[in-house]
């Protein structure tokens, strides 16, 4: 039996390279809060962080049969991957720009959705139960436990 080889996907490392952008943003802004307020926001980024690391050790690095090509990237390659890394931002641009007129929940679970999709999460119900799974943790863990007041759709009966 060979050798297995070990290699990184680098065109899907732009999400975990999102996610702690704006978890750098967040803790540069709140620098000069006291301590006992940054105890949910310490708790959740070493949560995601931990998940994080695990999503990467189990879907980025792949493990290959065939030894790693050190050959240059075919044109096609090279533009699925542009394609992609497109993608997610458009969706970022498009979750930041509507995310005070639907709500922090709305616009989480369509950008997850978009994500996955872009990603090349070819199944539906696998991408929407990611992008809920998602969406219901960060809810919990940001509005639920930690009270922020982030922007939400109000439906009169529903406020999401």
């Amino acid at each position: 039996m060979g050798e297995r080889k070990y290699r990184i996907n680098w065109g899907e490392t732009i999400i975990p390279g999102l996610a702690l952008a704006f978890g750098m943003a967040f803790f540069f802004q709140t620098r000069d809060a006291p301590p006992t307020v940054m105890y949910w926001p310490l708790i959740a980024a070493s949560l995601t962080a931990l998940l994080g690391i695990l999503i990467f050790f189990r879907f980025i690095v792949v493990k290959t049969e065939e030894p790693v090509s050190t050959a240059p990237k075919g044109i096609e390659t090279r533009m699925r991957e542009a394609k992609k890394m497109g993608v997610v931002f458009l969706g970022a641009t498009a979750y930041l720009a509507s995310l005070s007129y639907l709500g922090f929940s709305i616009c989480n679970f369509l950008f997850m959705l978009a994500v996955c999709h872009g990603l090349g999460g070819r199944k539906w119900v696998h991408n929407v139960f990611v992008a809920l799974g998602v969406t219901v943790f960060l809810h919990l863990i940001l509005i639920v436990l930690m009270k922020m007041n982030l922007p939400r759709l109000d439906l009169g009966w529903l406020m999401i």
